[in-house]
């Protein structure tokens, strides 16, 4: 059975954890100092070690906090000879994933500055907007964060199926607790009705997908309104959202 160089770096990743010792094989597509490995190289090789130790995860064989410092380990390996000043604008949202995955905020925050102001289309700038967002609020930008990821709701009813993922679990998680949960209770709630005007194909299997989910997601953020609502001591804010929950949630059952 062949084994790729991603996984055998996981694998020795694990061991340097577990305190063995293990060769540590050479990655063929880890930057070599003044070369630029190709980004999608780079996010391939990260899938296929996330896809390994979570399996790991699921046999007990580690924890997830000791995934996601296997992860950052891994991503910090890959990144070690990269200047991220030579990466080309239109690879700057995929080095900015690896990037954040390995805690470096402030690096992905400036290489998706980039990446919004070079997208070439609509489906790039929202979801490169959303997480430009998710990186701002995480930083303490939350003026900006907000800005944002309200950016995204001009994007056409096509285009708005990633806003309530990126605001529900990336973003919002981020911002809360810093004094303006009644906000970011807002904000879920209007990423709520974007999440409604999403149009999509029903004959397809991501359209298939998304339908199927939709009902889940909404009561997801709802509850997440309300909480937050009550949280910040808005109880008048949350029974409106509690009413708006019960319409959303039966509209939603019957599509």
């Amino acid at each position: 059975m062949t084994v790729t160089a991603s996984r055998w770096l996981s694998l020795a990743l694990l061991a340097m954890l577990a305190g063995c010792r293990l060769v540590q094989y050479e990655d063929p597509n880890v930057a070599r100092p003044g070369t630029l490995v190709d980004a999608k190289v780079l996010r391939r090789n990260l899938v296929d070690v996330h896809t390994d130790l979570e399996r790991r995860v699921a046999k007990g064989e580690i924890t997830r906090p000791q995934k996601n410092e296997l992860i950052k380990k891994y991503c910090d390996k890959i990144l070690v000879d990269v200047k991220l000043e030579t990466v080309p604008k239109s690879q700057a949202w995929e080095y900015a994933d690896v990037v954040r995955q390995a805690d470096r905020w402030d690096q992905a925050y400036a290489l998706l500055k980039v990446a919004v102001a070079s997208a070439k289309s609509e489906d790039r700038r929202v979801n490169d907007s959303l997480k430009l967002a998710w990186c701002a609020a995480h930083l303490g930008k939350t003026d900006e964060a907000f800005t944002l990821a309200r950016s995204t709701f001009s994007t056409p009813p096509e285009g708005k199926a990633p806003i309530l993922f990126g605001i529900l679990y990336e973003i919002s998680p981020d911002l809360e607790g810093k004094g303006r949960d009644a906000e970011v209770a807002q904000l879920i709630e209007d990423a709520i009705e974007q999440h409604e005007q999403v149009k999509v194909d029903p004959t397809s299997e991501s359209g298939k997908v998304f339908l199927a989910s939709r009902a889940h997601h909404l009561r997801r953020g709802w509850d997440e309104v309300l909480k937050l609502f009550v949280k910040a001591g808005r109880t008048d804010l949350a029974k409106k959202a509690l009413e708006k929950a019960d319409q959303s949630t039966d509209q939603s059952a019957r599509i």
